[in-house]
């Protein structure tokens, strides 16, 4: 292969990572920050990614450009994969950094009075009365994932008493729990 076939697989490459890289940084706040974002994007980014998009692929048909399209529709997987996949990418970043952090806070509870296991407000979003409170548990039995979507009850968590749980496993004995309302 010569040293300007290796280029040309390079820039082959770098097509398709631009638009998922520009992707990752158009949705980074809604990753980092997701409460009232979400809500901001749906009325306005992602009209004016339409719009623009579309005027994208105008000009690509015109000029017969197929690696723009290409890098277009690539763009808009990236997109639509993000937005659809924020909150667990947001809780797999903020574990990755911040678990020490919330680790610590949630040990350092005395030991709950009623039959709650150990946990602090993780996240949480909703709108017109209906929500979702998301806690990061400490469960040292690991019976959590036992408890999820069974019908209402009591399963360690008081907040979520009469709720249907969702959990997530983060680590060994550690999860987040979505209680929808």
């Amino acid at each position: 292969m010569s040293l300007e076939g290796s280029k040309a697989g390079w820039r082959g490459w770098r097509v398709s990572a631009y638009p998922l890289l520009g992707a990752f940084i158009i949705f980074l706040p809604l990753i980092i920050k997701q409460s009232g974002i979400d809500i901001l994007y749906v009325f306005l980014v992602l009209p004016a990614l339409l719009v623009m998009g579309i005027c994208v692929l105008i000009y690509a048909a015109v000029r017969r450009n197929l690696r723009l399209v290409f890098m277009l529709l690539t763009f808009w997987a990236g997109s639509g994969f993000f937005l659809v996949n924020s909150t667990r990418i947001r809780t797999s970043f903020r574990w990755l950094i911040f678990s020490r952090q919330y680790k610590r806070q949630v040990l350092a509870q005395g030991a709950p009075t009623n039959a709650d296991l150990k946990h602090v407000d993780w996240d949480g979003w909703g709108f017109a009365g209906i929500g979702t409170s998301v806690y990061l548990v400490f469960d040292p039995n690991d019976s959590l994932p036992a408890a999820e979507n069974k019908p209402p009850g009591k399963f360690g968590i008081s907040e979520c008493e009469g709720l249907v749980p969702v959990v997530h496993r983060l680590e060994r004995h550690w999860y987040t729990v979505d209680c929808n309302y």
